[in-house]
């Protein structure tokens, strides 16, 4: 026996202020936008392996939880059309569900990527990280207000998706930097010509390099060039 449930959508304030979309197809677009590049980032950065790694845990944490909101709490769909099936096999094996709100995937997607750009910038200089970084972040704004406008979800699934993309990414990093430093797996201290220890660490691929300027010139200052990543030096 089929039966067909429909519920009604919820008050949205994101759906009061913003127009209704018919164009799906634009949130794909932005996932082109923000992860294609993001990749080729990744590729050619010299901590490739590093920001990877961050990249997919970050990723992994964030499904999880999505899982295990989807699972607890179904909400009514923002799409007025979209009906509830039950009794039948294809609602239960489908590519979209009903109710499938808490929180947005696309949108964790965006902000993660925006995180990777911001923490790893392709380049040193302050003035070009913050027009990169601007640029980044204004495309998943752009993103977000798309996926709302498309009703593919709610104002606060999207808000959520902010919380959770960015706390999970800064978990991952302070975790991460909390390891290598304790266990002193990849960072080691640099030292003088003349046996001091200075108050820097170097990751074990750049170790050699600032070495190898200590000992050319040991009142050589190094500055840091990101608060965020003590092991971005430049010399």
């Amino acid at each position: 026996m089929r039966i067909v449930i429909v519920y009604p959508p919820l008050p949205d304030v994101g759906f009061h202020f913003l127009p209704q979309l018919d164009q799906l197809w634009l949130t794909d677009l932005f996932d082109a936008l923000l992860v294609f590049p993001t990749i080729v980032h990744i590729a050619f950065h010299r901590k490739a392996v590093h920001v990877a790694h961050s990249w997919f845990l970050t990723s992994t944490l964030c499904n999880v939880e999505r899982i295990a909101t989807v699972a607890i709490t179904s909400f009514p769909d923002p799409r007025a059309g979209c009906e509830m099936v039950t009794n039948q096999i294809w609602t239960k094996v489908s590519a979209h569900k009903c109710g499938d709100c808490m929180f947005s995937g696309h949108t964790v997607l965006f902000v993660i990527c925006a995180c990777v750009w911001t923490t790893y910038p392709p380049c040193n200089q302050r003035i070009a990280r913050i027009v990169i970084s601007t640029i980044i972040w204004l495309l998943v704004l752009a993103g977000s207000a798309i996926v709302i406008m498309n009703r593919a979800h709610y104002t606060v699934d999207v808000l959520v998706a902010w919380y959770v993309g960015i706390g999970n990414w800064y978990i991952v990093q302070y975790f991460w930097k909390e390891q290598t430093c304790l266990t002193g797996k990849h960072y080691k201290p640099v030292n003088s010509n003349n046996g001091g220890v200075f108050s820097v660490w170097a990751l074990d691929e750049d170790h050699e390099r600032y070495q190898t300027a200590f000992e050319k010139n040991p009142s050589l200052r190094l500055t840091l060039a990101s608060s965020n990543d003590h092991s971005e030096m430049t010399i």
